[in-house]
């Protein structure tokens, strides 16, 4: 795990700049990691990346819907923790059906 947490806030993927998939390999699955603790969210990147997943974060419910908006393209899998100050997981959660968003929710 990095020490060095400084710059992980609003760090997340460009879905839509990633690398091509070689023939014969199938895409990888696309996860949306949200707590506000960023040690728990690096620490789930981390396992996530390593099982082969493409895997971003986000340490808010409002800042998770504005990297869904901004990419154009949905997550496959959105985890989340329950209890965020502001949009809380279960929030997200309403947010993302109201939204029809289609990404399967996991609130922990």
């Amino acid at each position: 795990m990095c020490a060095d947490l400084a710059g992980f806030a609003g760090r997340g993927v460009d879905w839509t700049q990633q690398k091509s998939i070689p023939k014969g390999m199938a895409p990888k699955h696309k996860i949306l990691i949200v707590d506000d603790d960023p040690i728990v969210a690096e620490s789930l990147e981390e396992v996530l990346r390593a099982s082969g997943y493409e895997v971003s974060s986000a340490l808010g419910g409002r800042e998770a819907l504005a990297i869904i908006e901004e990419a154009g393209r949905v997550p496959d899998a959105i985890i989340t923790d329950v209890v965020m100050p502001g949009v809380s997981g279960l929030d997200l959660l309403r947010e993302v059906r109201k939204r029809k968003i289609g990404s399967a929710v996991i609130v922990l």
